[in-house]
């Protein structure tokens, strides 16, 4: 992956909480902290966060990248790739923040 890719997913990785977590009473930290219990090479865990990497909701993209990332699953590459380069929505998580009224 390129630099640039790297940056856009560092991006992603830093607005996609304050969009998705802003209206939820509790974030997930558990279930985000938990990927750091999977072994690193755990291949049948591949097909999963592929699967949470195509979900519309950006709690489950979250999750999907960060797995995929713990694993180094080749095969979410290509998506991981076209995640980064998406353009987001608000330019700042405050942003986002205030479109959702607070």
């Amino acid at each position: 992956m390129g630099v640039s890719c790297v940056a856009h997913l560092l991006k992603a990785l830093l607005l996609l909480p304050a969009l998705a977590f802003s209206q939820m009473s509790a974030p997930p930290l558990p279930a985000l902290r938990s990927l750091e219990l999977i072994s690193r090479h755990s291949p049948h865990l591949e097909q999963v966060f592929v699967n949470f990497l195509q979900e519309p909701e950006p709690e489950a993209v979250l999750f999907g990248i960060k797995g995929a990332l713990r694993i180094r699953d080749a095969k979410a590459l290509p998506l991981l790739e076209k995640i980064a380069r998406r353009k987001f929505a608000f330019k700042s998580p405050q942003d986002a923040h205030s479109a959702l009224g607070g």
